[in-house]
């Protein structure tokens, strides 16, 4: 009986262990920053995946019109447990609008870019599930 024991034990452990591995291995395969493509051909959104932010970044192919990056939203939207891969960007219907997906906890923002003024620009919360 002992020796079965040990022999349970010491599966269940080899088992976390490649568990562990395993899930910090597919971690690591998850790239830190996407590119999404938009309808505008010059716009091009830049999503961390393990924090939320996003970013608008422009680009030209003359010298009339500006090229560059601004935020979107740069707030951490994690409880600090970010990991790459963690946040998800979909595009809409909607030209100027995004749904950005917390993977881990299912929290949804409702987030859009646009070519005017910043005030026109950003992530807002939509929909946080809650367990029960």
């Amino acid at each position: 009986m002992l020796r079965y024991l040990t022999k349970l034990v010491v599966a269940v452990a080899l088992f976390s262990l490649c568990a562990t591995v395993f899930f910090f291995q597919i971690e690591d395969l998850s790239p830190r920053f996407e590119v999404q493509q938009t309808q505008n051909i010059f716009t091009l959104l830049l999503l961390d995946t393990q924090t939320g932010g996003l970013w608008q970044v422009q680009y030209s192919l003359d010298s009339k019109h500006p090229e560059g990056g601004v935020p979107i939203s740069t707030g951490v939207l994690t409880d600090g447990s970010g990991y790459n891969g963690r946040f998800s960007l979909k595009a809409t219907p909607n030209f100027w609008t995004y749904m950005l997906t917390d993977t881990k906890t299912g929290a949804m923002w409702h987030c859009q870019f646009s070519l005017k003024a910043k005030g026109f620009r950003g992530c807002y919360p939509l929909f946080s599930f809650k367990a029960h």
